[in-house]
């Protein structure tokens, strides 16, 4: 079992290392991992700290809700948004065309009904979920809930961007699909989301110490120095989001291209892909 484990990780690890040199290769791609961070931190200082501030009469637990409720739909357009301009710029650039950041933006206008679509039903299933786990007297099992019902939606929707955009089908088509492919590469996909999970996180930690450092001392005492503290920060874990938000996408395309044509997608060959891409459907039937 161990062995197995282990040469699952290996080889999702050699895919998100070709995947990682496609990219730096083409740093353009990186445009938009870089601008939807950018967005979302702006609907966060913008949206999110003055409805929270703006709440503080209520409970803290009540202010967060509204604050996440007001903030989710502005943010989630912005992350899908620029998800499919990136795979509509990533997709270019596998035919061997030239794109630019004004292509992948066009592209992604052009899917603009399916993007706002996918975003309202993500955000309602968020408030679902959110909301069932605040029932007064079961918030234990309302937090479980909400634990393993965001786990299965992310997993059942794992493809759904690269779905989207290559097959051209409307929400519900695109969330059935991609929950249908990530049956037949659960070991992949959650190895390959795992490892880059980890390299990434363990890469943001002075950036998140930082973070937590100037938190606290804004809070405290030293206003200045929390102030510069949280720009360290941002500076030091702003770039590495944006990596690896670009790397987790670009692999879930090659796997998701992989899976419907049968080969990889060129430059990636089979000695990239096909030690990694085995069929594991097996796990769903048992």
């Amino acid at each position: 079992m161990q062995s197995g484990q282990k040469g699952r990780v290996a080889r999702s690890w050699h895919l998100l290392g070709v995947s990682w040199r496609f990219l730096r290769g083409r740093p353009a791609l990186f445009a938009f991992p870089a601008l939807s961070a950018l967005l979302v931190t702006i609907a966060a200082v913008t949206i999110f700290t003055p409805v929270l501030y703006a709440t503080a009469g209520d409970s803290p637990k009540v202010g967060m809700l509204i604050a996440a409720a007001a903030t989710a739909i502005p943010a989630t357009l912005a992350t899908t948004f620029c998800n499919v301009a990136f795979v509509v710029m990533v997709q270019a650039h596998l035919r061997g065309e030239s794109s630019t950041v004004r292509d992948g933006l066009r592209g992604a206008r052009s899917r603009l009904a399916v993007i706002v679509g996918w975003s309202l039903l993500t955000v309602a299933i968020g408030g679902i979920l959110r909301a069932l786990s605040q029932i007064p007297g079961g918030e234990a099992i309302g937090g479980v809930v909400n634990w393993l019902g965001g786990l299965a939606w992310s997993l059942a929707t794992y493809f759904v961007i690269p779905v989207m955009v290559i097959e051209e089908v409307g929400v519900i088509d695109g969330v059935k699909r991609s929950a249908s492919v990530f049956k037949q590469r659960w070991g992949e996909s959650i190895s390959g989301e795992l490892t880059a999970g980890v390299i990434f996180g363990l890469l943001m930690i002075p950036g998140m110490l930082c973070l937590a450092t100037g938190w606290v001392i804004l809070d405290i005492a030293a206003p200045a120095v929390g102030i510069v503290l949280l720009l360290v920060g941002v500076v030091l874990t702003a770039p590495l989001l944006a990596m690896s938000s670009a790397v987790t996408q670009m692999f879930q395309l090659v796997l998701y291209r992989e899976t419907l044509e049968g080969t990889p997608p060129a430059p990636f060959t089979t000695e990239d892909t096909g030690a990694a891409f085995r069929r594991r459907s097996s796990f769903w039937r048992r």
